[in-house]
């Protein structure tokens, strides 16, 4: 009993000392708000620290030994947890998972020395498995899949060292393929490709990474929108189509921009408009005509002399202000 009391003493004088060296530090922005407070040790951060926005919420609280985070990392936002991981010897360790606003799980894994490892899991806000894949040393590696929220699987694809290769597909709902494509061993698109964007198809050959030769646009009812011919040195024949099939705009692209002929026709297929395009800005005369092809008016664009001098202005406009909203950036510190 001796023994047990002399220990029991030795603690709690261990403990009061520990305390004594302790000294509480507050951290403020301008003066009065309260950006952080924790406890330090001989000068070094030690125990629980807090963080808080703008607001003075609770925004971080991180753990330190020796001024090293080590332990229990949280985020929260308007007092929920968004964020639970751990560090060890200043680096992240451990289960980290992240939360939607309403408390359920967004993605968890586990993280060795700051870098993500093995089994990663995201879910949808209402629970179900969302995303399923694996990393090695924080780079994607092998199957990856997405999930309908029935289970199903929607989305395949493939990664070594964290770049894209091989498969990638889609399915409906009902399992068949929507989406497909290839990926070369340098992580880029190659073959054929089908995929969807938005609400509408693309489908065309890819030479690695590069769009080449036909492409179309449909719906997703199969309805043809549009036919890209692409050419080297980013040029692009365009033509979109009427929902009955009939060409309604024929025009080309150069750097993703119209530039040269325009021609735009009715459905019955008479013209309907002419002119032409200085890399987006109309030039010269550009003449339309009713239905039965009779001229209806003409309207006259600036030369493609004045078009170039009208781009060279709005790129001065765009360094300009960039200048300007830089000078005040750097005059604000940041």
């Amino acid at each position: 009993m001796k023994i047990y009391f002399i220990i029991l003493l030795f603690l709690i004088s261990t403990k009061n000392h520990y305390c004594q060296d302790l000294k509480e530090k507050k951290i403020y922005e301008y003066g009065t708000r309260l950006s952080e407070k924790g406890f330090e040790k001989n000068g070094k951060r030690e125990g629980r620290w807090q963080y808080y926005d703008i607001n003075e919420e609770l925004s971080v609280e991180k753990d330190f030994k020796n001024g090293i985070q080590d332990g229990e990392w949280l985020a929260y936002e308007k007092g929920k947890i968004l964020t639970r991981g751990t560090f060890k010897n200043g680096k992240s360790t451990g289960l980290w998972t992240f939360y939607f606003d309403n408390g359920n799980v967004y993605e968890k894994g586990l993280q060795i020395d700051n870098k993500r490892e093995g089994l990663w899991k995201r879910y949808y806000e209402t629970g179900e498995i969302f995303l399923v894949g694996k990393y090695i040393n924080d780079k994607e590696d092998g199957i990856w899949k997405l999930f309908y929220k029935d289970g199903k699987t929607k989305s395949t694809w493939y990664y070594k060292d964290g770049r894209n290769i091989g498969l990638f597909q889609t399915l409906d709902s009902q399992g068949k393929q929507i989406e497909y494509g290839n990926y070369n061993l340098n992580g880029n698109e190659t073959g054929k490709w089908r995929r969807l964007n938005d609400k509408y198809f693309e489908e065309g050959i890819f030479n690695n990474g590069e769009r080449i030769g036909l492409w179309k646009i449909t719906d997703t009812k199969g309805i043809l929108l549009e036919t890209l011919f692409y050419h080297p040195n980013n040029e692009v024949k365009k033509l979109t189509y009427y929902p009955s099939g009939a060409i309604k705009e024929i025009y080309n692209l150069t750097n993703f921009k119209p530039h040269g002929k325009y021609r735009e026709y009715y459905e019955e297929g008479t013209l309907m408009t002419k002119g032409k395009y200085y890399f987006n800005h109309n030039t010269g005369m550009w003449k339309f005509y009713d239905k039965k092809g009779k001229l209806d008016h003409k309207v006259k664009h600036e030369s493609v002399r004045q078009a170039i001098q009208s781009i060279k202005r709005a790129e001065r406009d765009a360094m300009f202000y960039y200048d300007r909203d830089s000078v005040r950036v750097k005059n604000r510190g940041l």
